[in-house]
């Protein structure tokens, strides 16, 4: 049977084996749906930004991205996703995981270095005593990072609590939004702003002033975790980002392989399908499921296969002619929420797209789920047109009524 046949009889089709997509393989493993799954992935090893670069012949793999990980403590998310059904001779998680107290960012323009402890405070290193308004960006930046802490908190307890995944009936999609009961009200009636709200204007509003000391690490650690910089890293996503020393920043002792190696074996251990070097280069909808464009990067072929399952894709970021097919695709669930980059379409980290027979919008998605629920109309108030403009928008193209209060 040929790798067309295989992906048209999978239920589920996972593009992208990095952080998010080995953490829907082993949710899917768990499940005991790995046999009807399938995991595509572009490069030669999973990892995704903890990724490898090869060269030579023979080829040499080398480990040259991210080497850190987060949340790994007894009970927290990293922890648990990977003890998921582990793999077969998986070795002591206790003896993968080693703990980081603190991180260290250098200034190639002088001996210069600021220390971030996991307690939250920062310090300074050098030569020479820092002046005052040094000092005064210094204190800035701990209470910047305070104030990351906690308003990304609440976030980090949500996501410590791991839905039932994938979403295939209505009991499903009910147990996915009771994680969110957790949350303070204030932080339910603020969270649609923060869609709207980046880092940079946080930033701004709490007084880091551009080029200073304060802006320069805290851009550095969004490059390191939203893998972007503050004017287009989404409030929330940044406030997680640079409170990860707060959550604890853990190594793997044999290197991001250790981590990522087992995640994949438990998913292929158990029937799931893992296709390493196949880059999806198109994704097209159709009336029964979806059309996709993969090419071979080993030997420089591509193919065509269709599925009638759901398509999950894990990528941060989609640009040029695959963003416009997503900006415009009726199809496509929870992508409005984040876009308007001038580079390309941001994508949650993951993104279920789901075969919508009875419709093209939200209401239909969840009419397409078994036993077939409504979905009420939504009534908003806001009064900044920016507000309304995005609302309507989210509104026309996930089903609901506009109401004449907005």
């Amino acid at each position: 049977m040929n790798t067309q046949d295989n992906l048209a009889k999978m239920d589920f089709i996972i593009i992208g084996a990095g952080a998010a997509g080995s953490a829907a393989a082993k949710c899917f493993t768990a499940a005991g749906l790995a046999a009807r799954s399938a995991l595509v992935e572009q490069h030669s090893e999973p990892g995704g930004s903890a990724g490898y670069f090869s060269r030579g012949a023979p080829l040499r793999t080398f480990d040259a991205g991210a080497t850190q990980l987060i949340e790994c403590d007894r009970g927290q998310l990293q922890r648990t996703v990977f003890e998921l059904s582990p793999a077969e001779a998986q070795s002591p998680t206790e003896s993968i995981f080693e703990k980081i107290p603190s991180i260290t960012q250098h200034w190639h323009d002088s001996d210069r270095k600021i220390v971030l402890h996991d307690n939250g405070k920062v310090e300074w290193k050098g030569s020479r005593q820092p002046t005052a308004l040094e000092l005064e960006e210094l204190a800035t930046l701990e209470k910047f990072i305070a104030l990351c802490a906690q308003e990304a908190d609440w976030m980090w307890k949500v996501l410590g609590r791991i839905p039932r995944f994938p979403l295939q009936t209505f009991s499903d999609v009910l147990r996915a939004l009771f994680v969110f009961l957790g949350v303070p009200w204030k932080k339910k009636f603020l969270f649609p702003f923060v869609f709207f709200l980046n880092c940079e204007q946080m930033m701004k509003i709490q007084g880091v002033r551009r080029g200073g000391i304060a802006w320069d690490v805290l851009s550095g650690l969004l490059i390191d975790t939203t893998q972007n910089s503050p004017g287009k890293s989404p409030w929330l996503a940044a406030a997680m980002g640079i409170s990860i020393l707060q959550r604890g920043i853990w190594r793997c002792r044999a290197g991001m392989r250790a981590y990522f190696r087992p995640m994949i074996a438990s998913f292929t251990q158990r029937g799931g399908q893992y296709m390493p070097n196949e880059r999806l280069t198109r994704l097209e909808s159709t009336p029964e499921g979806f059309r996709l464009t993969l090419f071979n990067q080993r030997n420089n072929t591509e193919r065509t296969c269709e599925t009638h399952g759901s398509v999950l894709l894990n990528m941060t970021k989609v640009s040029g002619e695959f963003g416009i097919w997503f900006e415009s695709n009726p199809k496509i669930l929870a992508l409005l929420i984040v876009t308007g980059k001038p580079d390309g379409v941001h994508l949650p980290s993951t993104l279920l797209l789901k075969t919508n027979p009875s419709g093209k919008n939200l209401r239909g998605f969840i009419r397409s789920l078994r036993p077939p629920v409504s979905l009420p109309s939504c009534r908003v108030h806001f009064t900044s047109p920016f507000l309304r403009a995005a609302i309507r928008r989210i509104q026309a193209d996930f089903g609901f009524s506009p109401q004449q209060s907005m």
